[in-house]
């Protein structure tokens, strides 16, 4: 999806584009259509051999059912490992049962008690989707195929493609969790009889499973190893949408933080912006695929006051666009205690959440915790501090067009503020000038006028502000406009 040259990445052109997604998951529900009507036609054959099975005397229908209907939910449970594998993920076989710790405290201070283990039913369903096929000729020749299909993914399939490939897979997971078990029960039961009537979904976009309740545990088993799986290729989805997005980001992070000169920065990073590009991709790809709004909200006015901005914290102190200016050892140490903490990246166990907003999270989430690892083993000079702070105060000043906070979820934005404002306080600890960490201006020898970082953003904002609309705007590239929107909102 990127070419890299001489440390410097571009964006693959048309990363906004959402028409391939959405006929890739239109495409994606067709295959899944057509192969539950392959096993219904196989269903029927198996169950009847061109007789009515109720004709029959002496056979034992309810086993006949039973015996079908288990090799069907093994069917099904290797059909959702498999798609898995397909969409990038990892052999289910290979996952690892590791506990989920809760951070309570300081970072030192894991707590060890009421660990959150992997519900059982997770693990068991693992279990189940790679059982073995009874016959070993049979069980080759599927991983055979597999196999062949995996080596042409990876050929032949681009990055992008891979990424998309993820998300339509997702949404037939999404699909299958509603309607495969229903539709093969209907299958059985229309030859052998016997069986509840069914129930229809409320929609195969739908994030929960409606009729969970009246299925039976054997098939809620198959309908929770399809939304497990959805939720994992949601995941490879976000994940790599933010690596790439890492991977801009820390485009010549070195240079940038070793660079000398007493000139003062005039304006962010190419490759910053060029970092929002993915996620607005993701706006527009969950907008497509989920339906609701494109993006959080209008590009916010600059405000005149610092105090007037929205950073994170936990309330404990207001931080500028800039950095935390004043706040160092004791009192940054109790800032951070109190902080609200994310993994990057998600848990195989975990079931995410299929909206723009938990997606968006996730990609910038993975991006910026980048940017505060590089930060972390970087020495910086002042110039180089300085860019980062114009970098990132940038970043905080775009960042409610993605993302808001929710009252009744997620605190999105103020996660998000709170890695950036990580980032920025590990380079200051390693700037090889301490006392310039939080500064709000600076003296420009050259103009021989002292600036701030903020009069700077504004600058550079007012001469995006002023670009005549056109292919080459560079604030269309990362922001959603107003057509956009429209179209997709």
């Amino acid at each position: 999806m990127f070419e890299q040259d001489d440390g410097v990445v571009e964006a693959d052109e048309g990363v906004e584009q959402t028409a391939n997604i959405v006929e890739l998951v239109q495409k994606a529900n067709v295959a899944l259509s057509d192969g539950l009507q392959m096993v219904d036609d196989t269903v029927r054959s198996i169950l009847t051999g061109g007789v009515v099975v109720s004709d029959l005397k002496g056979v034992d229908f309810a086993m006949v059912k039973e015996a079908v209907q288990g090799s069907c939910r093994r069917f099904a449970l290797w059909l959702a490992a498999t798609l898995e594998i397909i969409a990038g993920g990892d052999d289910p076989k290979m996952l690892i049962d590791a506990p989920i710790e809760q951070e309570v405290g300081t970072e030192e201070e894991l707590a060890t008690e009421d660990p959150v283990n992997i519900t059982q039913a997770s693990i068991h369903l693992d279990s189940l989707s790679v059982e073995s096929v009874d016959h070993e000729a049979t069980s080759e020749k599927i991983e055979t195929c597999l196999d062949k299909l995996l080596e042409q993914l990876e050929s032949e399939a681009i990055d992008s493609s891979r990424v998309d490939l993820a998300m339509a897979l997702s949404e037939m997971c999404r699909l299958a969790e509603k309607s495969v078990m229903e539709n093969i029960n209907q299958s059985i039961n229309s030859c052998v009889g016997g069986g509840r009537k069914s129930h229809k979904s409320s929609g195969i976009f739908q994030s929960s499973f409606s009729t969970a309740r009246k299925l039976g545990d054997a098939d809620q088993q198959v309908s929770d190893r399809f939304q497990l799986a959805a939720s994992r290729m949601l995941g490879l989805y976000s994940v790599q949408r933010g690596s790439d997005a890492a991977s801009l980001l820390c485009s010549s992070f070195y240079e940038m933080a070793s660079s000398s000169g007493e000139d003062l920065p005039e304006e962010p990073r190419p490759c910053v912006w060029k970092s929002l590009e993915l996620a607005k991709a993701a706006c527009m790809d969950c907008s497509a695929v989920y339906g609701g709004e494109v993006c959080a909200g209008k590009l916010p006015d600059l405000p005149e006051e610092e105090s007037m901005l929205h950073t994170g914290g936990a309330q404990l102190g207001r931080s500028s666009l800039y950095g935390t200016p004043g706040i160092k050892g004791l009192q940054l140490d109790v800032e951070r205690m109190f902080t609200e903490k994310v993994p990057a990246y998600p848990h195989p166990s975990e079931n995410l959440e299929f909206t723009r907003s938990a997606v968006v999270t996730m990609v910038l989430n993975v991006a910026f915790k980048a940017l505060a690892e590089e930060a972390r083993v970087c020495t910086f000079t002042v110039k180089g501090y300085r860019q980062l702070q114009l970098d990132v105060a940038f970043l905080r000043f775009v960042l409610p067009h993605y993302v808001k906070d929710d009252l009744e979820g997620t605190n999105s934005q103020t996660i998000l503020e709170n890695v950036l404002t990580g980032a920025l306080s590990e380079a200051g600890t390693r700037c090889r000038d301490p006392d310039c960490a939080g500064q709000e201006t600076f003296y420009d020898p050259v103009t021989g006028e002292s600036q701030s970082i903020r009069s700077i953003l504004r600058q550079y904002v007012d001469k995006l502000t002023s670009e005549e609309p056109s292919e080459d705007r560079i604030l269309d590239k990362f922001l959603v406009t107003e057509q956009e929107t429209g179209a997709d909102g």
